[in-house]
């Protein structure tokens, strides 16, 4: 298989702040993975964590960003806990309407074959 650049998608927001760094941890897990794999790894959870507090940026703005983003990857790859987000579900929507590649889970993720 060739280079991916993959967006990783799973859950951000959370009712606590403990909840939503397990939510970041999770999906930089998955990135790492996905590095591991040869691939190219899009993180936005890592990206902009914390950008949210206290900047007056809307959420909207957030959420466009990550669809921008997406629209530019060769697949997504969906993190343990998506379905529980409504932005993962928009995003795989928007991925698949976009024709990604779609990796439900890191696992299926294959590695980078190097000539």
């Amino acid at each position: 298989m060739k280079q991916l650049v993959i967006y990783i998608a799973g859950p951000y927001r959370a009712p606590s702040a403990k909840e939503i760094s397990e939510n970041v941890r999770r999906a930089e897990a998955v990135g790492q993975e996905i590095l591991r794999r040869g691939h190219v790894a899009l993180c936005p959870h890592s990206m902009t964590h914390d950008w949210d507090i206290g900047t007056g940026i809307a959420d909207e703005v957030f959420l466009e960003t990550d669809l921008v983003l997406l629209s530019r990857c060769d697949a997504i790859c969906m993190v343990e806990g998506w379905r529980r987000s409504a932005g993962a579900t928009a995003e795989l929507q928007r991925a698949l309407a976009l024709g990604l590649e779609v990796f439900m889970d890191v696992d299926i993720v294959p590695e980078v074959t190097r000539p």
